[in-house]
């Protein structure tokens, strides 16, 4: 089918012959993806100049476009003049320029609470004048709708966060309106954790309870009367094992086990059938011993107790069962910030890793648990607006008079 430009190709040599107009500027052809207009674009302005209808002439086109739209030749080649245009904002010089913009506003009355360091943290991820106004401009709209006019103590620098993140992510942002998408799997991934964690931890409680249980009912109180008395009950209570033995071949001996620093956990592993041992009255001799590893489990597990009842002293077990405890109880108020910062084992998916900016900001809590708070209207029925400072306050760690 005829172009739009052959269909109308009469409308437009008209309109440069009734008008005095001799430059046109095309914006943005670049986001098209095309090459094609700017061939077909090039062949009208051939046209246009070789109207002899058109007095007024060269009619020259000015593309406003990235330097990437052509490989090097065919820029060259394709436009008559290059003006190269330096950016007037770009990641590196984005934080001094909203700095400006916020000081014109403290001095136009609206008056905020952000640091300079706060500014030079975010601004990297900031690289368009027209995204970084209209974060300016949001930040002033949602501080006087959501801060002044509710009586909130809110954190400016937290506001502008959350601004900053609507404004580069707006499909993600629309997302925490409806309770979805990677912010709130990010919360999600943290509740996780704290969960697991927890769990882990009071793997180590129980074990560090029976372990003081166990040990502290034990009647014998030192690992050398235990392998004593586990080296007595394999006679059958006829004497004192001096080997152990499987078909006659000793496998490991008494003076073996008695051994301060023999681990009796060696026992679960050896294939016995046969001890050696010296009578109470004095005369050696062997028998036979039928399910080794049965009778010697519950010696094992007992030395396991009293080991590490010797190894730590039951002073120091229970300032670790005191604080395991506390740890456990204190993860329930940390925040996904703390956790990142301490918990190297933490892990983000792939989906939210990959988000660097939100990473970055949940990172230093610059968006943090009372995101909510600073996108949505408070309507202070259930709570008042005391109640509710009073436990931004508490999540915050900012004590009140």
């Amino acid at each position: 089918s005829d172009s739009v430009f052959n269909k109308n190709l009469d409308e437009i040599m008209y309109f440069f012959e009734a008008t005095n107009y001799r430059v046109v500027f095309f914006e943005d052809l670049d986001r098209l993806e095309s090459r094609k207009i700017f061939v077909h674009l090039r062949e009208l302005n051939n046209l246009l100049n070789n109207d002899e209808s058109i007095k007024n002439k060269p009619i020259v086109f000015i593309y406003a476009v990235q330097d990437d739209i052509f490989t090097k030749e065919d820029r060259t080649k394709f436009f008559d003049f290059i003006i190269p245009v330096i950016p007037v904002i770009n990641s590196t010089n984005s934080g001094e320029i909203l700095i400006e913009r916020l000081e014109e506003s403290r001095k136009n009355g609206i008056i905020h609470n952000i640091s300079q360091a706060f500014i030079l943290d975010v601004s990297p991820y900031i690289s368009d004048m027209r995204i970084l106004r209209n974060i300016y401009n949001e930040f002033v709209l949602y501080k006087n709708i959501l801060q002044k006019s509710q009586d909130l103590t809110l954190s400016d620098e937290q506001m502008m966060a959350i601004i900053i993140f609507k404004n580069l992510y707006p499909s993600d942002f629309a997302d925490i309106q409806a309770e979805k998408g990677i912010i709130k799997k990010a919360f999600e991934s943290k509740n996780d954790f704290i969960q697991k964690e927890k769990e882990r931890i009071q793997d180590e409680i129980d074990n560090f309870s029976e372990v003081i249980s166990k040990a502290s009912t034990d009647h014998l109180k030192s690992i050398r009367e235990l392998k004593a008395a586990m080296l007595v009950e394999m006679s059958n209570h006829l004497g004192f094992v001096t080997t152990f033995e499987r078909s006659y071949s000793t496998i490991i001996s008494a003076v073996e086990i008695m051994n301060d620093s023999f681990d009796m956990c060696k026992l679960e592993q050896i294939q016995c059938n046969r001890v050696r041992y010296t009578s109470f009255e004095g005369n050696n001799t062997s028998t036979n011993i039928e399910n080794f590893k049965e009778k010697v489990l519950p010696y094992v597990k007992r030395w396991n107790y009293l080991n590490e009842l010797e190894k730590q002293g039951l002073e120091n077990l229970q300032e670790n069962l005191r604080e395991l405890k506390q740890r456990q109880h204190s993860l329930s108020c940390r925040t996904i910030a703390d956790i990142l910062s301490d918990c190297d084992e933490f892990v983000f998916e792939e989906e939210i890793a990959q988000n660097k900016l939100l990473v970055f900001l949940l990172r230093k809590g610059y968006i943090d648990e009372k995101y909510a708070t600073y996108i949505n209207y408070f309507k202070g029925k259930s709570i008042t607006t005391g109640d509710m400072n009073f436990i931004l306050s508490v999540k915050n760690r900012e004590p009140k008079p």
